[in-house]
């Protein structure tokens, strides 16, 4: 026999160091707070000490909780608002394999989608469609479930296409890619289109070097943990503080103190057009994590630089940086200019979560933006949008967090 106490308001933790073993193996206890979370206090042994363990319950079972290094969560170990707070992912982990797990391939949404057109689209254009498909399409995301096909693998089949025919081709390519995800969404199958809403293409009129960049999650996480055991606390801050900007290493480099300014209960950076690639004064809104930054560098302030160094010229070599990097193990792999393109995916990638525009992201890293006419004008007609480019920034730098928490560097 067991003992079950039902709980009809969630428990705090003042309450929990109260329960006790009533009888039984075990007396189980419902925490509330979140649904499903337990707590099983087993018999005490001859000592009078008993094991309080954590556990969720899966359809009419209960399952171990178990922390990052697989060990069983006990009480009172595991904070209360930890163990909530890893049953909350872990249902979320359910939710996500439930849904994978019904989700159909492209593949079968694609000839869907192709028989659902068939009849408001001339015959010739629908065949040329269809081969596309099987050309160039069909081999590489055809056997995927259609709700894990992400971002960057299309944009890396989109960029083979171009390399191996024409730019023409692939952008064709893309419009096919994009009305098979257009027609999955509103099925409801799919709850965002990962198709890129600009050009992903190199210009041919030059030869490019890709750049180097981190852009899957795990990848990130251990890049984090690289910087954070990072000796050095100038170099690490200007690291994380350039992963959370996404600007290039010459604005950080070249950031004073009297570049930094507060409208708005907003914090900012005003970029002088001296230093911006196009020219133009340029602003940007500061995340909570990039204003620790700054406060933990206003503790250790040697000259007019935010991250200004003990040396002849007083500012940090071009090279500082990139060699960190390098001494991390990540030559070739990844650079300072490699974070921008960090925060353009992940941002790309989850537009379905924090509901920004892509016009939005591309003010962010001062990029310019062509409109259909073909002329080139600054991102939101010249508008800085501060409150707007600070929730971005929130969300990002959130995210970046989530993955692997930022040691900040302090001084003494």
């Amino acid at each position: 026999m067991t003992t079950t106490i039902r709980q009809t308001t969630p428990l705090k933790d003042s309450d929990v160091k109260k329960l006790e073993y009533k009888g039984g193996k075990f007396s189980k206890y419902a925490l509330g707070g979140v649904a499903n979370l337990y707590l099983f206090i087993y018999k005490p042994n001859l000592k009078g000490s008993s094991i309080k363990k954590y556990k969720i319950k899966i359809n009419a079972n209960f399952h171990s909780i178990t922390d990052e290094y697989n060990q069983e969560m006990v009480y009172p170990d595991t904070s209360l608002n930890k163990a909530r707070h890893k049953v909350r992912i872990l249902q979320q982990e359910l939710i996500q394999k439930a849904k994978e797990s019904i989700s159909p391939n492209f593949d079968k949404l694609a000839n869907e989608y192709f028989k659902n057109r068939s009849n408001k689209i001339a015959i010739k254009t629908a065949e040329k469609e269809q081969g596309r498909y099987k050309n160039y399409i069909k081999e590489t995301l055809g056997d995927k479930p259609i709700n894990k096909i992400s971002y960057k693998s299309i944009v890396d089949l989109l960029l083979n296409i171009e390399a191996k025919f024409t730019r023409e081709t692939a952008e064709r390519v893309k419009m096919v890619i994009n009305g098979i995800f257009k027609y999955s969404l509103s099925l409801g199958v799919i709850e965002a289109n990962p198709t890129p809403t600009t050009s992903v293409f190199y210009n041919q009129q030059r030869v490019s070097k890709p750049r180097l960049a981190i852009i899957e999650p795990e990848e990130i996480k251990e890049l984090i943990r690289s910087i954070n055991t990072y000796k050095n606390p100038t170099v690490k801050n200007a690291l994380f503080f350039t992963m959370l900007t996404a600007q290039r290493q010459n604005q950080i480099l070249n950031l004073k103190w009297s570049n930094i300014e507060v409208k708005n209960g907003i914090t900012f950076i005003r970029f002088s057009s001296e230093i911006m690639k196009m020219k133009r004064t340029h602003l940007t809104a500061l995340s909570s994590q990039a204003l620790e930054i700054i406060e933990s560098q206003k503790t250790f302030r040697v000259n007019e630089y935010v991250f200004g160094m003990v040396n002849n010229k007083g500012i940090m070599s071009d090279c500082t940086m990139l060699q960190a990097l390098n001494d991390m193990g990540y030559k070739g792999k990844h650079s300072t200019h490699g974070f921008r393109a960090t925060f353009s995916t992940i941002m790309a990638e989850n537009e379905h979560k924090h509901n920004l525009s892509s016009e939005l992201i591309e003010l962010c890293l001062a990029h310019s933006t062509t409109t259909i006419k073909g002329k080139v004008a600054s991102a939101y007609d010249r508008s800085f949008k501060l409150e707007q480019q600070l929730m971005a920034y929130e969300w990002y730098s959130n995210f970046i967090n989530d993955l692997e928490p930022l040691q900040i560097a302090k001084f003494n």
